[in-house]
């Protein structure tokens, strides 16, 4: 009998182990080291999109661990496209010169300041070579060139091009530096709102051409970018409504991404955790660019969170910070646990089976967001699978 219960239990962690599909090592800087990437063949053979995520931004192991995923599913599952958390606008206008300019000028002009490091410095030397396709979708302008887009409009009024892309460009400027509160000088509010209003009207003229003009993707992308402009300058003195509405905003750029700009291509998303999960977080109300996608979308996605146990990041408010150490309850220190090891990991939360051991996945579980601040989640809910970087390091 005991001989028997033996090799019942035998079975059964053998039957388990291979259930959990996972990477032991994701030895992210050996960029043609593929060794155990193949785990995610299976994973994702049958989806459109893969969301990458981070738990803030800055962090060298992300970029470096997200460069080296990007090439495998490029070169092994015919992903062409990746578009970023970063101005729409900026993208278009940087996609379009990628193959006239050095990467060193594609990544200012186009991404958010917060990746201008050499990983994904990197990462662009590999999308011009491989002539990737590159976007972004977010309204908010990446580099202030936001406005050079409109240069690209063809068959208008040379005035009216002129005219709009000087008082983008000043508008841009002048929001950049311009808080709206009681303080502000009701004369520079009357000028900037006037500004508003002229910008408004130029850019639904500027529409209304470019949408009788021959429907082809460069005009229908141009088209969207301005319904992106007209949002963000209606509400230019409200920018508390305006982080409310982002993220519908971002995931409405994500699904017309995904049906119709790029409908017959494979897409990587590059963003914060919060925003790209596929159920909305409690840390901020307004992050759910993810989660409010069709499920239709979501059926065909497949979401990675990433999570660091250790190291440093940097924020814009607090300069360059330790992790916060996690306790032994959280998603961090679970992983760590499970692979003891130190190394950066990958772990697929979609095929592990009920067991003691990852009961937690399916429970409210600590996370942390910017590696400091523990929020609960549902980890299994979030994501398809995480990511576990061993020690953060702030990208130079």
């Amino acid at each position: 009998m005991k001989i028997l219960v033996t090799v019942i239990l035998g079975l059964n962690f053998s039957f388990f182990s291979q259930e959990v599909k996972k990477i032991k090592d994701l030895n992210i800087f050996e960029l043609n080291d593929f060794t155990e990437y193949s785990v995610l063949d299976s994973l994702i053979f049958n989806k459109r999109m893969i969301f990458l995520g981070e738990s803030g931004h800055s962090g060298k192991e992300y970029s470096q661990a997200k460069y080296i995923i990007i090439k495998y599913l490029h070169e092994k599952h015919g992903f062409n496209t990746i578009i970023f958390e970063s101005g729409m606008a900026d993208c278009f206008y940087g996609n379009n010169f990628k193959n006239e300019k050095d990467s060193l000028w594609l990544m200012t002009h186009s991404i958010y300041p917060i990746w201008w490091a050499e990983p994904v410095l990197s990462l662009i030397d590999y999308v011009k070579k491989e002539n990737l396709i590159f976007g972004g979708f977010d309204f908010k302008a990446s580099s202030r060139i936001n406005s050079e887009f409109i240069k690209m409009i063809q068959n208008v009024d040379t005035v009216l091009i002129n005219q709009t892309y000087r008082n983008d460009l000043f508008f841009s400027k002048y929001m950049s530096t311009t808080i709206f509160d009681d303080k502000l000088n009701q004369t520079k509010y009357d000028s900037i709102k006037s500004l508003s209003k002229l910008l408004i009207s130029n850019y639904k003229k500027l529409d209304e051409i470019i949408c009788r003009q021959k429907d082809d993707s460069s005009s229908t992308y141009m088209s969207k970018i301005i319904s992106n402009k007209l949002f963000e300058l209606s509400y230019f003195d409200n920018q508390d409504k305006i982080k409310v509405l982002r993220d519908s905003i971002m995931s409405e750029n994500i699904k017309w991404y995904f049906d119709s700009q790029y409908k017959n291509e494979k897409i990587i998303v590059w963003g914060a955790n919060d925003h790209i999960a596929k159920e909305k977080s409690n840390y901020q109300s307004h992050y759910y660019a993810g989660a409010i996608l069709p499920e239709r979308i979501k059926n065909e996605s497949y979401y990675i969170g990433f999570y660091a146990y250790s190291g440093e990041m940097y924020s814009y408010s607090s300069g360059i910070y330790k992790i916060t150490k996690p306790c032994k309850k959280s998603l961090e220190k679970k992983l760590r646990n499970y692979f003891p090891n130190k190394s950066d990991i990958f772990i697929d939360l979609s095929t592990i089976h009920d067991s003691k051991k990852f009961n937690w996945i399916n429970k409210n579980t600590i996370s942390y967001v910017w590696g400091s601040v523990p929020v609960n989640i549902v980890p299994v809910k979030f994501y398809d699978g995480i990511v576990l970087i061993n020690k953060l390091s702030v990208a130079q």
